[in-house]
């Protein structure tokens, strides 16, 4: 396992960049160009295994991680937290040609089908899929996430134009929508992943083959951004944290938030 040094950059040419030291939970980032997965957290990046012969694109975390092959010919794996394989996982069984980022409830997995722009759902270990909801025409969106307090998916616009995030419910109806354009840094490199911190319930992006993650408020609030120099080639189609069951989830949001507060009345 490799241990890497945490920088972060400030650019002077684009938008102003607020630093951040990371997020606060572990993230598990799967790279479809190095075929690393690597765990971040804080300023820590640890590459934590190595899938040489398959293109992975989908990661969910539970008490192992459960990546799933880009395409229908690519199979899955499972590993452990520390980075061992367990076993081989089926073949992308889709049908529906390239699949993105991967999210999961505790009991299903999901996806989008990157071709027809739709969201789908499988069993847990990546296999039997359906089709959930069809996603507005042009969203061209591959991240996803799920949302333990309202039981909601945030997905997130894969276009070097377009920084939207938006929220659906199960059935596919539009709640919300905000642009991730604040901290952006120069360049039209697409958003990749998105991920919900279960610590404080924020979302966490990528930012393709640039090192960059991007931390914002589900209202749409930017946090700040963080760089991981020894990602700047990554490609992270997939990224997730470890998922919390809900009771669990919400109440660690609760103390983060309490702590967020009772520092800013000391300070």
């Amino acid at each position: 396992m490799f241990e890497a040094t945490f920088l972060i950059l400030g650019i002077s040419s684009g938008p102003a960049l607020i630093e951040s030291p990371g997020p606060l939970s572990p993230l598990y980032l799967q790279d479809n160009n190095t075929r690393w997965i690597w765990a971040i957290q804080g300023p820590e990046a640890n590459q934590l295994y190595f899938n040489a012969s398959n293109y992975q694109s989908a990661i969910v975390v539970r008490d192992t991680i459960r990546t799933a092959g880009a395409y229908p010919q690519n199979v899955g794996y499972e590993i452990n937290l520390s980075g061992q394989l367990i076993q081989q996982l089926p073949q992308n069984g889709s049908g529906f040609g390239f699949i993105g980022d991967g999210a999961t409830d505790g009991q299903f997995n999901y996806t989008i089908d990157g071709v027809h722009e739709r969201v789908l759902r499988f069993n847990g270990d990546w296999t039997n899929p359906s089709e959930m909801f069809d996603l507005p025409p042009g969203f061209n969106c591959i991240g996803i996430t799920w949302d333990a307090h309202n039981d909601s998916f945030w997905v997130a616009s894969h276009s070097s134009q377009d920084f939207s995030i938006h929220n659906f419910t199960r059935s596919g109806q539009l709640l919300s929508s905000f642009l991730a354009d604040a901290g952006i840094p120069p360049g039209d490199r697409p958003i990749t992943f998105l991920a919900m911190d279960p610590v404080d319930g924020t979302l966490w992006m990528g930012r393709q083959t640039t090192g960059y993650l991007l931390n914002y408020k589900p209202t749409g609030e930017y946090l700040g951004t963080s760089h991981y120099a020894q990602l700047s080639t990554s490609n992270t189609l997939g990224g997730e944290f470890q998922i919390v069951p809900a009771p669990a989830g919400l109440m660690l949001i609760a103390m983060a938030s309490c702590r967020r507060s009772r520092r800013r009345h000391l300070d």
